[in-house]
């Protein structure tokens, strides 16, 4: 059966990956970005498939509007793909609130208004599938990634309560978690600073990101094209899961971690009982 597609950040990456993969199995594409332009090849390829739309996501009334556009071009949307994004680097202290405030409304609030766009339809459809691409760091902190995986981390957060709230509807929600990504997410899409201040940890990170972006070598071992078919074939499972990892990476990491919040709870169990009755 056909799908129809709504896809944010779709104009390179992995959300034109996305796009592609969803055009190239037989799907409808409502394909998102600030700027389209660079899908007029697609636009070219798959015509009436495909229906590039200027948005930003940071506007909620944008928002709205886009997905009944959507809805009327269309008539349904069965899959939404929350991908758009974007990544400055800096310390919590040192960063503009300007610049945190508008990574968080685009990597988080851009996410809510388009879920809470897209709820109606697919709550009267008893079905649908909400994909919202996190990452790792959407689990794990780190230096210099403040606004970034604050936002990553809320995004995690809200997926797990919607799943709960919107089983009985007959809609699924996934948070997709990458790893290391071929795209522009360390390169020219990234804003790096730092002060003296954080060179031992922000600065140290921002070195980190960037030599592994352009040395990446097999340490970035997930292509965008691969991580768009796992997507599509999530799309497709009967009972999908809550977190996605993607790739060997991202699997490692997470292992890690949560090893050592099992050691800090157990550490510090006597502190945590401390407080009881008994």
């Amino acid at each position: 059966m056909t799908k129809t597609w709504f896809v944010t950040g779709s104009s390179r990456g992995l959300g034109r990956a996305i796009v592609e993969n969803s055009l190239s199995n037989g799907d409808n594409v409502v394909a998102t970005a600030r700027n389209t332009a660079s899908l007029a090849d697609l636009a070219a390829e798959y015509g009436e498939h495909i229906y590039p739309l200027s948005l930003d996501v940071t506007d909620v009334d944008a928002v709205d509007a886009a997905i009944q556009m959507a809805i009327q071009h269309f008539g349904t949307i069965d899959v939404l793909v929350n991908n758009a994004g974007f990544t400055d680097m800096d310390s919590v202290e040192e960063m503009p609130l300007a610049t945190f405030k508008a990574q968080m409304d685009t990597d988080f609030y851009g996410t809510l208004y388009t879920i809470r766009a897209v709820l109606p339809t697919m709550r009267e459809a008893k079905a649908g599938r909400i994909i919202n691409i996190s990452s790792i760091g959407g689990r794990i902190g780190g230096a210099g990634l403040s606004a970034y995986q604050s936002a990553k981390f809320a995004v995690n957060g809200l997926s797990e309560v919607l799943a709960h709230e919107v089983q009985s509807f007959g809609i699924q929600v996934t948070t997709v978690e990458p790893g290391g990504m071929r795209t522009e997410w360390g390169g020219d899409s990234m804003k790096a600073a730092s002060s003296d201040l954080y060179k031992d940890s922000v600065g140290q990170a921002i070195s980190m990101i960037h030599d592994q972006w352009h040395h990446a070598g097999d340490r970035y071992v997930s292509e965008p094209d691969k991580v768009a078919a796992a997507i599509h074939t999530l799309s497709e499972m009967p009972q999908a899961p809550v977190h996605l990892l993607i790739g060997k990476d991202a699997e490692q990491a997470a292992q890690q971690n949560a090893e050592t919040l099992a050691k800090n709870d157990m550490a510090n169990r006597s502190l945590t009982e401390s407080t009881g009755n008994r």
